[in-house]
């Protein structure tokens, strides 16, 4: 039943994509000591990384999840507001701290970057999103 000693579990770039996402989830559970989640450039979209969110909260041990590349748009975003803003037991169940990268998801700007980034410093998580816009000459940090 499930991987108690997984501390690492790098699955970028293998296609895994929304429906995928759902069954991962149901294994990220079991795995007690998980410290790092790398799902990066799978496709996951919102409907993955709202499974995800889903599983966030099961997981205390980790520290780091990489959602880069996933063409995380507004539902996905706000599904990790939700994930940030439920009330749980305790108000940080990340037990060192947890950082989440979206990075290379430009849906994910205006207020819904805000609202993801105002409920991360609530509860706690480093969210990494792309510092990357779009400028009138062209593009800049």
């Amino acid at each position: 039943p499930g991987m108690p000693r997984l501390r690492v579990l790098g699955l970028a770039m293998n296609s895994i994509s929304g429906d995928g996402a759902w069954e991962l989830v149901e294994g990220i559970a079991t795995c007690a000591s998980l410290v790092s989640l790398d799902l990066k450039g799978n496709g996951l979209g919102d409907d993955g990384v709202s499974a995800i969110a889903d599983a966030l909260a099961e997981v205390p041990t980790l520290e780091e999840v990489n959602l880069s590349g996933n063409d995380v748009g507004v539902d996905g975003a706000l599904a990790l507001v939700e994930c940030f803003e439920v009330d749980l037991p305790t108000l940080r169940p990340w037990q060192n701290g947890l950082t989440v990268i979206i990075e290379g998801n430009p849906e994910v700007s205006g207020d819904t970057r805000s609202r993801l980034q105002t409920a991360a410093k609530r509860a706690g998580v480093v969210v990494k999103l792309s510092a990357l816009k779009v400028t009138t000459s062209g593009f800049g940090r």
